[in-house]
């Protein structure tokens, strides 16, 4: 009984351990730090907690109040299709400190994408808001991309 149980913890926790692997390697991965949950970026003066959110998540809070989408691709393609209620916000705008964003209220839960979930720019993005004084930043899963492959509803401009 005991070298039973013994196996089945070895079998999981090899298992663990080339899942997190694999993960690595996949180009959709998350790193290891994000991995791990919720992660902290910014200076020691302001920290900036950011949250990955999959895309079903968003789908139950779409509409809700104190919830804001932001799209930060390009206008093109915001304008082609986007995630119903989505803010189009310039990434570029964003990582100068200028912007309609940084005009929303401090206490909006922000919802952030782009086009397939680059994990580089949610440092960046974060550290933009985090200095605008907002707490409560999410980042999509998967970006705009694993909306789509959900079969999730989306609208044009």
């Amino acid at each position: 009984m005991k070298s039973s149980i013994l196996r089945l913890l070895i079998i999981i926790l090899i298992s663990l351990i080339l899942g997190i692997i694999v993960n690595q390697w996949h180009p959709r991965g998350i790193g290891i730090k994000n991995l791990l949950g919720t992660f902290i970026l910014g200076s020691k003066k302001t920290e900036t907690m950011v949250y990955i959110i999959p895309v079903d998540s968003v789908f139950t809070v779409l509409n809700k109040p104190g919830v804001t989408i932001l799209d930060i691709r390009s206008l093109d393609d915001y304008q082609l299709d986007h995630i119903p209620g989505a803010i189009h916000v310039s990434r570029s705008d964003l990582l100068k400190g200028s912007g309609n964003a940084f005009s929303l209220p401090k206490d909006k839960k922000l919802i952030i994408y782009d086009q397939e979930g680059d994990m580089t720019q949610v440092k960046l993005i974060a550290q933009a808001f985090g200095r605008e004084g907002f707490q409560h930043i999410f980042w999509l899963f998967g970006g705009y991309v694993s909306w789509l492959e959900k079969g999730m509803d989306t609208e044009s401009r």
